[in-house]
C-alpha cells in the first residue's frame, strides 16, 4: 500500500520534505529518500508520535493517525562523528641486550617496563656481574653515557636494543676547605685515604684526570700544582695575583691552567715551566670563576658579567650581563653551552659562541652558589645559600631537589664521572655524595674520620649504601669538591706510602 511521508524538523516543526513510500518498506529506506529528497548530508534521527523508529522497523508498523492524508515522521539532524585515531597500543617489556664493553661478552637479557628508571636498568645489569667486581656500573648507548633520574622511554631505550657495560674505577673526591688542607676521600666507602696541607685557606681546586695533576687556589694569591706517582707532591707554585685566587680550571691536555683571582683578572698558565701566558683584563671587580670553552677562556665575576676571551684577541668576544653578581661558570661541549649561577635566584644557559641568553632556570629561595653540566651535558645541577642542590635537564624542568641536609650555605657541586653522582660542599665542614638516580643522599664527609652506618660489604653491594662520617672540627667549611678517579692499587699504595707527611 502506498502512503505519503510529510518530514520536518523536530526543532521547529518546519517542513522539510514529502516522499512516497510503500507501507511494507524500512524505516531505514524513509531515512534514506528524505535524505536523497532534501539533499541533507548529515545523519537522521526519526521520530514519530515522540518514538525513535528503528531502522529495521517496517513503515505500517510504525506510522499511525494521518494528518490530512499524510504520515508525519520527525527529524533530529545528527552531527557525524568525528575520525578518531585508533587507540595506542598497550606498552610491553623492553628487552634490552647489555654486553660487556671490552670484551663483547653478552651478559643475558633484561627485560623492564618501559616507565622503569635507569636506576633499576643499572640494578638488574649489576646483578649479572660477578659478586667480586667493585666500582661503580657504567651504561652505554652508542656514544652516549646513560645517567639521570629518567624512565628507560624518556632516555631512548627501544625494545631489542644492545647496552655495552663498563664497570669503572671507584670513584674517589677532593675536598678544599678552610681548615688548609685538601682531602682525598674513596667516595664508594667514605674512607679517607689523605691529606694535602696547603699552608693557607684553600679557596678553589680542580683535579686534570689524565695528567693526574690537581691544582689548589689559595687564598695567598698563589696556585699550588700538585702531581700523582704513587703518592702526590707539589710540582710547582704559581705567584702573580694579588688577590684570593677562586677558581681554577685546567685545559682540555693539561697542559695550560686559567686561574680567576679577586684583584680583578684572570691569567693564563704554562704547566710545563710555571710561566703566566697571559692576563686577562676587563672585568671591573673579583673574579668567582674560569673555565675553558671552544671558542676561548670564559670568566664570571662580582661586577655582574660574564665574558669569553678568546687567545687570539685583546678584548672580550662577548660579555653576558646579569642582574647580580654572578658566581660560577661551566661550558659543555654539547651544543657549546654556559652555565652560569648567579645572586639574583637564578641560573642561566647561554650560547657558548654568541654569549645569548638559552634558557631560566629558576626554584631557588636565594642566592646560587655554583652550577655545572653532568658529563654527557644534558643536565644541569646547582647549590646556593638555602644548602640545597636541584637538577634540571635543558628544556628547563626542574628534575629533583635535595632534602636540606646541609645545615649552612652550600658552597660548591661536582659531578662524577660516570654522571650518577653529584658531590656538594657546605660552610658546616660537610660535604655530602648524592645518586642522582635513586635521588638519596649516599655519603657525609666530614674531618678525616668515619662513622659506617652499614658495613662495607653490604654497601658494595648496594653501590654506596648509606653512611654517615665522624664528627668534624668545628669552622673548617668546606669550599670546593672536585672528582678523582683512583685504582684499587692506587688505594692501597696510598694508605702504605712511607715517608709522606701528607698522610694522615
Amino acid at each position: 500500500m502506498e502512503c505519503t511521508v510529510a518530514a520536518r524538523l523536530a526543532c521547529s516543526g518546519e517542513l522539510l520534505t514529502v516522499v512516497d513510500m510503500n507501507m511494507d518498506e524500512t524505516v531505514a529506506s524513509l531515512r534514506n529518500a528524505i535524505a536523497e529528497t532534501a539533499r541533507e548530508s548529515c545523519s537522521m534521527w526519526l521520530l514519530a508520535s515522540g518514538r525513535l523508529l528503528l531502522d529495521g522497523e517496517l513503515l505500517r508498523d510504525t506510522l499511525t493517525r494521518p494528518e490530512d492524508g499524510r504520515f508525519a515522521v520527525d527529524i533530529v539532524r545528527c552531527e557525524p562523528q568525528p575520525a578518531l585515531a585508533a587507540p595506542p597500543a598497550a606498552p610491553t617489556n623492553v628487552r634490552l641486550f647489555p654486553r660487556c664493553a671490552l670484551t663483547g661478552e653478552a651478559l643475558g637479557e633484561v627485560q623492564l617496563w618501559p616507565l622503569d628508571t635507569l636506576s633499576a636498568l643499572r640494578e638488574a645489569v649489576r646483578r649479572r656481574l660477578p659478586e667480586e667486581d667493585e666500582g661503580p656500573v657504567q651504561l652505554l648507548l652508542g656514544e652516549h653515557c646513560l645517567a639521570g633520574p629518567i624512565s628507560l622511554a624518556s632516555a631512548g631505550l627501544r625494545d631489542g636494543m644492545v647496552l655495552e657495560v663498563l664497570r669503572c674505577e671507584a670513584r674517589a673526591l677532593f675536598t678544599a676547605s678552610a681548615d688548609h688542607t685538601v682531602r682525598l676521600w674513596d667516595a664508594e666507602l667514605g674512607t679517607h685515604l689523605g691529606t694535602l696541607p696547603q699552608g693557607e685557606w684553600a679557596t678553589s681546586l680542580e683535579f686534570h684526570v689524565d695528567t693526574s695533576r690537581l691544582a689548589v687556589g689559595l687564598f695567598d694569591c698563589s696556585v699550588k700544582i700538585w702531581s700523582y706517582d704513587g703518592g702526590f707532591s707539589c710540582e710547582r707554585t704559581l705567584n702573580g695575583h694579588r688577590g684570593p685566587v677562586m677558581s681554577v680550571a685546567f685545559s682540555g691536555d693539561g697542559q695550560r691552567l686559567a686561574s680567576g683571582s679577586f684583584d680583578h683578572t684572570a691569567k693564563l698558565w704554562s704547566l710545563e715551566d710555571g710561566r703566566c701566558l697571559r692576563r686577562f683584563d676587563g672585568h671591573s671587580d673579583g673574579l668567582t670563576g674560569v673555565t675553558f670553552g671552544d671558542e676561548g677562556l670564559l670568566s664570571a665575576s662580582v661586577d655582574s658579567s660574564c665574558k669569553l676571551w678568546r687567545f687570539d684577541a685583546q678584548s672580550a668576544a662577548w660579555s653576558a650581563e646579569h642582574p647580580d653578581e654572578v658566581n660560577s661558570v661551566k661550558f659543555t661541549k654539547k651544543e657549546c653551552r654556559v652555565v652560569t649561577s648567579c645572586g639574583d635566584h637564578h641560573v642561566r644557559l647561554w650560547d657558548g659562541k654568541t654569549g645569548t641568553l638559552l634558557q631560566l632556570l629558576s626554584g631557588f629561595p636565594s642566592t646560587v652558589s655554583a652550577a655545572v653540566f653532568s658529563p654527557n651535558g644534558c643536565l644541569v645541577c646547582a647549590t646556593g645559600a638555602d644548602g640545597q642542590a636541584r637538577l634540571w635537564d635543558l628544556t628547563g624542568e626542574l628534575l629533583w631537589t635535595t632534602p636540606r641536609q646541609h645545615q649552612d650555605v652550600s658552597t660548591s657541586v661536582a659531578f662524577s664521572a660516570d654522571g650518577q653522582c653529584v658531590a656538594t660542599t657546605s660552610s658546616d665542614g660537610t660535604a655530602r655524595l648524592w645518586n642522582i638516580e635513586s635521588q638519596r643522599c649516599e655519603l657525609v664527609l666530614t674531618g678525616g674520620e668515619r662513622r659506617a652506618a652499614r658495613r662495607a660489604r653490604r654497601a658494595r653491594k648496594t653501590e654506596g649504601g648509606s653512611h654517615v662520617a665522624g664528627t668534624r672540627s668545628a669552622g673548617t667549611g668546606q669550599n670546593r669538591v672536585a672528582f678523582s678517579r683512583v685504582s684499587r692499587y692506587d688505594r692501597f699504595s696510598l694508605l702504605s706510602s712511607p715517608g709522606r707527611d701528607w698522610l694522615v
